[in-house]
């Protein structure tokens, strides 16, 4: 433990987040961050891990139905965000695209879309249902051409690599200059996963997740990698709903759904505000 050493700013890690036998997380000392230790040494350690079940049958996804109706309104939101930094589009590169809901979405809203993804269950279903250009396997695999991408996407993606340096530095090298990188991931630092610590949902094993992130440690490792920052922000809150039907139970509360939606948003806009809420969402360009 004590030799063990930070990915991003190789500083000692002080201590270890074990989660379950042979699953155990390790936290930098200077900066915080925190990674799966040992990390994962080859792609074919992570893809073993998403295999149909994972997307299908695990608890996360129970169906491709319910995905489709969950990513629904998401995907439509990174959509409009995204357009609205990059207004022309052009070349769109979506790297664990998953079974491709948000790519197919880009391409019917007029972008040349590819995507890469490691799990040949995700890549078969996007191939199938939508007909997209999918490459089947790592991004470091795919040979496409320098400079050849105007927008680049990992949603919910880079925390589940084991070096994701070198897979930026590629990205870097495969987009065009001013190009608009976008990445979304959980929040180490949000108020739920500071309430909850080693309870968190996103240190379980079945997430799948190398890596944990601040919108700091993430702005970093960007810098170090050729990309600057352009917007950064958090959203996402406990469900009060949760909390209510609980509290309720106890004590009989009457609250109006109507009256509960709006606590949710301040909530949610709070938590966003203070850069604490549990999901970070982050556009960078690529520096000349």
């Amino acid at each position: 433990m004590g030799s063990t050493l930070c990915y991003l700013c190789s500083a000692p890690t002080s201590r270890l987040i074990h989660v379950k036998p042979k699953w155990s997380y390790a936290v930098c000392s200077r900066c915080g961050h925190i990674a799966l230790s040992p990390l994962p040494k080859t792609y074919q350690e992570l893809e073993q891990w998403y295999s149909a079940e994972y997307y299908a049958d695990h608890e996360l996804y129970p169906d491709y139905d319910t995905v489709d109706s969950v990513y629904d309104h998401l995907v439509k939101q990174r959509l409009q965000q995204l357009e609205a930094l990059q207004s022309a589009k052009g070349r769109l590169l979506d790297v664990g695209c998953g079974m491709g809901h948000f790519l197919n979405l880009a391409v019917k809203n007029g972008w040349e879309g590819y995507g890469t993804e490691i799990s040949q269950a995700a890549v078969a279903t996007a191939r199938k249902r939508f007909g997209l250009n999918v490459f089947a396997g790592p991004l470091s695999q795919a040979a496409y051409p320098a400079g050849y991408f105007d927008v680049v996407t990992y949603w919910d993606v880079l925390e589940h690599l084991g070096a994701p340096r070198d897979d930026l530095r590629l990205t870097y090298h495969l987009m065009k200059p001013d190009g608009l990188l976008a990445i979304t991931m959980p929040n180490k630092d949000g108020v739920k996963a500071r309430i909850q610590g080693e309870r968190w949902r996103f240190f379980r094993p079945e997430y799948g997740h190398i890596m944990h992130y601040s919108p700091q440690t993430l702005t970093t490792l960007l810098q170090q990698t050729g990309f600057e920052t352009v917007l950064v922000k958090t959203t996402g809150f406990f469900n009060l709903k949760w909390v209510y039907n609980r509290l309720s139970a106890l004590s009989r509360l009457s609250v109006v759904d109507v009256s509960l939606s709006q606590a949710q948003r301040l909530a949610d806009g709070l938590m966003g505000w203070l850069g604490i809420g549990e999901l970070i969402t982050l556009y960078a360009r690529r520096r000349p």
